[in-house]
């Protein structure tokens, strides 16, 4: 029985699921499209300060790696203005990732 004030079991594997699915395929599609622009993690970084985003290059290679799983919004909204990443076609990756398991 679903517990009204919270989720789930099954909707909280479905939660983790979908967002690391989402930062996963996110950070693929930041190294592929920093790469068409022939910008270096270094370039990105600084790109991202100018927008007031203070992050490392480590930061960058771990989120395109897949191991930075909490990127905030205020920086992927950032990473998609800058690198012209559709986040809708991300997201409906995500969830049809998820749906196939």
């Amino acid at each position: 029985m679903n517990n009204p004030k919270g989720l789930s079991a099954e909707k909280l594997n479905q939660v983790h699921s979908i967002t690391n699915n989402f930062t996963s395929l996110f950070g693929e599609e930041v190294k592929y499209r920093r790469l068409s622009l022939q910008l270096t993690q270094a370039d990105l970084t600084h790109l991202l300060c100018e927008c007031g985003i203070e992050i490392t290059q480590s930061y960058i290679s771990r989120l395109e790696a897949g191991s930075r799983k909490d990127p905030s919004i205020k920086l992927v909204l950032a990473l998609a203005t800058i690198l012209s990443i559709s986040l809708d076609k991300i997201v409906a990756s995500s969830e049809h990732d998820e749906n196939s398991h």
